[in-house]
């Protein structure tokens, strides 16, 4: 993997964030999940849809849930988001990785690096002891990144809309989990 580049930093998001944040997490959707959906699929992953989650999200985070943004040259190039777990079979112990997107052609730069690692202290530091999250099946670059930093696919999966949003494409997801005991 090549070098974080230099000027690239991570901060905490502000309210102002919201049409950035929107924009990247839809173009990103569109670049990594747009090739395994059909045309009528692709026309629902709008800016405006990702513009209302973040407002709600920067709007009064819930207990537990943090954010991070990677920023290069004064604009946001990536972003993660965390919390506690959604999922019917999660205990209080458990946090989760619901989000995370670096821009189109910076990937493989340890962006999405940074942002994972800041997250997952984010969940230890929050009291969580294990971390989950969601790949879209088929999706085999997060495959990747994900097992080389030391997630491994747990059996469960689930067949429902992308981020259990009603009105997005009907997806195969496959759930990843780690421990978070040796996490900062």
């Amino acid at each position: 993997m090549s070098a974080v580049p230099a000027p690239v930093s991570l901060r905490r998001p502000v309210g102002a964030d919201v049409q950035a944040a929107g924009e990247l997490h839809a173009w990103s959707w569109r670049v990594t999940y747009g090739p395994l959906l059909s045309e009528e699929e692709r026309l629902l992953l709008t800016t405006e849809e990702r513009v209302r989650l973040w407002t709600r999200i920067l709007g009064g985070p819930e207990p537990r849930e943090n954010t991070w943004f990677a920023v290069l040259a004064g604009r946001i190039v990536g972003l993660v988001f965390s919390g506690p777990a959604h999922d019917g079979d999660a205990t209080p112990d458990v946090g989760e990785i619901h989000a995370i997107h670096v821009e189109p052609g910076l990937h493989g730069r340890g962006i999405g690096r940074l942002l994972l690692e800041a997250a997952e202290a984010d969940l230890a530091e929050a009291g969580f002891a294990r971390a989950t999250l969601w790949v879209m099946r088929g999706n085999r670059e997060a495959c990747r990144f994900y097992e080389g930093r030391g997630w491994r696919p747990d059996g469960r999966e689930k067949r429902g809309p992308m981020g259990d949003f009603g009105n997005l494409p009907v997806v195969d997801e496959d759930r990843y989990g780690r421990s978070l005991a040796k996490i900062p």
